[in-house]
């Protein structure tokens, strides 16, 4: 199968799957999604920066910028960011038979950009140069996987066990089953602020983030900091990233290790490319059972009983600070004649 969208902002998506039938029922799909987005909304900033000098009485810096001093930097908006999606997506199912329905699906999926458009959409990191913001989107989860299993117990009535009268009403008619939900993490955003200028120490080199007068003398020039400015925006092209381990594990906990980074030099951009990083997943454990109570009379009672646990932490061992257990015990569905209403419900955290 081969489905096509073409969206008039310029947006492109496609699938392309196929079907293989298994033994015992099973149905095997493979499928690649892709699109592409073309004139995306994106931010920057103009009325750059474009020179600095230095006042020789207070040593403050004069600022000339593109479009005149009299005016800050410009937050502007477009329609010039790109992105694009791929993934390979495998599903296998099988229908309810035999007492037993089974589903899975593994997905792995490369998000990439120079924005995610809309709401998404972040300053561009370099007024210059829009692609050194090609990086993982914000959305971008490698790994995810999704199973589920429905199995209905041989107990009761005409089953292999056969039961009859309050046997069958209390042991009969039971089905378990699980989900398991799995990715790996979504992109971290880092980055730093800094300012447009600082100051150079004309005889020591070192930079401060104000000018030194000493002896009536001014001893500091104003260099610029960020190339064209945009101080008031968190740019992660403007960190430095080190050959260091980016993180840090300390009782099972993971933590960003500050050493992996550095701000760059003034004038200079960094090397961090936008959301590089992913932080740590997550896996979830539903285990579910429920069975149906039936009595037939000139009224029909019929109500569900359910146990259900969640078990939900980390995917990795290593990013394990709990595996919390929250359990859910539920009487529901109490119909009669047609009338319905909810009878008990209820939960508890265990940490």
């Amino acid at each position: 199968m081969i489905e096509a969208t073409d969206y008039p902002n310029g947006s492109r998506s496609g699938v392309f799957s196929v079907q293989q039938e298994l033994p015992s029922q099973f149905v095997l799909t493979t499928a690649y999604v892709g699109s592409v987005g073309r004139h995306l909304f994106n931010r920057s900033v103009s009325n750059l920066i474009t020179g600095v000098s230095t006042n020789p009485v207070t040593g403050a810096a004069i600022i000339t910028r593109q479009f005149g001093s009299q005016f800050a930097e410009v937050d502007t908006k477009s329609t010039n960011g790109t992105d694009n999606y791929n993934a390979l997506q495998m599903t296998v199912n099988r229908r309810f038979s035999g007492s037993l329905t089974v589903g899975s699906q593994y997905t792995w999926a490369h998000s990439l950009g120079t924005t995610a458009g809309s709401n998404e959409a972040q300053t561009q990191s370099n007024p210059f140069d829009l692609q050194a913001d090609y990086g993982n989107n914000n959305f971008d989860v490698r790994h995810t996987f999704n199973a589920t299993a429905l199995y209905e117990l041989p107990i009761g009535a005409n089953k292999r066990w056969n039961l009859s009268g309050v046997s069958d009403a209390i042991l009969g008619g039971w089905q378990v089953g699980g989900i398991i939900n799995a990715r790996t993490g979504l992109p971290i955003s880092l980055g730093i602020t800094r300012p447009d200028v600082v100051y150079r120490n004309k005889f020591t080199g070192i930079i401060m983030n104000s000018p030194v007068i000493q002896n009536g003398a001014v001893i500091t020039e104003a260099i610029i900091n960020t190339p064209g400015g945009g101080h008031l925006e968190m740019s992660a092209v403007q960190t430095s990233f080190l050959v260091v381990d980016p993180f840090i594990q300390d009782g099972g906990l993971l933590f960003l290790n500050p050493a992996a980074f550095a701000t760059p030099a003034p004038g200079t951009y960094g090397n961090y490319v936008r959301n590089t990083l992913h932080g740590p997943g997550s896996d979830n454990l539903i285990l579910r059972s429920q069975s149906d109570l039936r009595f037939m009379s000139k009224r029909t009672l019929s109500f569900g009983r359910s146990f259900t646990i969640f078990l939900t932490g980390p995917i990795s061992p290593a990013h394990q600070p709990s595996c919390p257990m929250l359990w859910e015990l539920r009487l529901i569905n109490f119909n009669l004649d047609s009338r319905s209403a909810a009878l008990f419900q209820g939960r508890e955290l265990l940490g």
